[in-house]
Formats: structure tokens, C-alpha cells, sequence
């Protein structure tokens, strides 16, 4: 049993030690690193969501100012979701893991994760707010519900962390 015990802990270290080096993604001759769609440089830039047909001045300004008060509340939260996952790296390498410490690691992270996923789901309800109803048809078609237009499909982190 506690030979069955140990092999178990060994995988699953041997797993979290190797997902790091998988998920780095390499050169092979790209181009240089630029914003996917729906990420700005700027948050005063409208951006992306230009594309909403018909939107008018005040839309595009309460857009604007809900982007930029999503932004400042997800900051910190990612600030977290790193120090976190640091943290997870330091635990599952040491030389002796505690498994206790390393779950409890992972439920924070996770918990990181969901409130970041919350966060873009209650921008994308913000924004339909404002909008007209063809405008939320062609919105919630083109951006899905994720509330990071374009950034759909790069996993829990969003698009480069957006």
C-alpha cells in the first residue's frame, strides 16, 4: 500500500514538473509577438469592439470606461493567480512535496481562475447592457460569452492573460 502511495505522489509530481516545460511555446520562426484580436496596447482604445455595428458615441464610452474598470479589477487578480502558481512550483519541487500543501495550492489557483472567468462573464453581461437588440445578436455571436472578444480558446488564461 504505501509502495502504491508513493508511486501515485511520484506521477503526479512527475506530471506538474513536466507541464511547465510543455506548455512553453517555442520560436519556429514567427512572427514577433503581437496582441491577438481584442487585446490593446491601450485600454482607451476602443478597439475590437469598433466592429458592434451602429454604435454610437455614448456606447462606445460606457464600453470604454466598463473595459477599463474590468482591467483594474483583474489586474490584481492575476497578480495573484502568478504569485500562486509560483508558489505551486516552489511546493511540487521541493524535496519532500507535501501533498496537502501542494491541493491546497492548486484550490487557489483554481479559485483564481473561476473569479477571472467571472469577471470576463460579468463584463461581456455589462457591455449587452448598452447595446441595442441586433447589436447584442451580432456581439454575442462575433464575442461569445467570454467578454474578451477574440481571446477565446487560449484556455483559462485568456488571451496572453487577458
Amino acid at each position: 500500500m504505501k509502495t502504491l502511495k508513493n508511486l501515485i505522489l511520484v506521477s503526479i509530481l512527475g506530471l506538474f514538473i513536466s507541464l511547465p516545460a510543455m506548455a512553453q511555446k517555442g520560436n519556429y520562426n514567427r512572427q514577433p509577438a503581437q496582441p491577438c484580436q481584442g487585446q490593446r496596447a491601450n485600454p482607451d482604445e476602443l478597439g475590437i469592439f469598433n466592429q458592434i455595428p451602429n454604435l454610437t458615441e455614448d456606447q462606445k464610452v460606457k464600453i470604454k470606461a466598463l473595459h477599463v474598470e474590468m482591467l483594474k479589477k483583474e489586474q490584481p487578480i492575476k497578480n495573484e493567480l502568478k504569485e500562486n502558481e509560483a508558489r505551486l512550483n516552489t511546493l511540487v519541487t521541493a524535496a519532500e512535496p507535501d501533498s496537502k500543501a501542494i491541493n491546497a495550492q492548486m484550490d487557489k489557483i483554481h479559485k483564481n481562475r473561476a473569479d477571472l472567468d467571472k469577471l470576463h462573464l460579468q463584463f461581456h453581461q455589462d457591455v449587452r447592457t448598452h447595446l441595442t437588440a441586433d447589436q447584442k445578436v451580432y456581439f454575442d455571436k462575433k464575442f461569445g460569452s467570454k467578454g474578451a472578444p477574440g481571446c477565446q480558446g487560449h484556455g483559462s488564461k485568456g488571451c496572453n492573460g487577458h
